[in-house]
């Protein structure tokens, strides 16, 4: 986030995070992300509850990411359709769009997402 923060001084930073891998899905991993996101304007962070009991892994909660990323602000979300339907409701003045995922935010269709984020922008 810092060189993102510093290659767009002044900007807007919409930071999009999801958890997908074993390791991010694991609630004993989940402190490592302590202050990440802290630069961002906006940040979200995303999981679905399927992926989770697929790798078998014990559930999360919303609040469990939100108390492991150290950050009030932090939006979170375990359906993708609402994540995507909020960004796309609020208004970012100027945003630089930062979605970060090893997955595909349950096969979100980017290129209609990025026409749509950045239309009137």
């Amino acid at each position: 986030m810092e060189a993102i923060a510093e290659r767009y001084p002044g900007r807007i930073i919409v930071a999009v995070l999801e958890l997908h891998t074993f390791s991010s899905l694991n609630i004993d991993f989940l402190p490592q992300y302590w202050g990440t996101l802290d630069k961002a304007s906006s940040a979200f962070v995303y999981f679905n509850p399927h992926a989770i009991e697929l790798k078998k892994l014990p559930p999360l909660s919303v609040e469990n990411v939100k108390e492991a990323f150290g950050n009030k602000e932090i939006m979170v979300y375990n359906n993708s359709g609402e994540l995507f339907s909020r960004l796309q409701r609020t208004k970012f003045v100027n945003p630089v769009f930062l979605l970060m995922s090893s997955g595909d935010f349950d096969g979100i269709d980017f290129f209609s997402l990025s026409e749509d984020l950045l239309k009137d922008k």
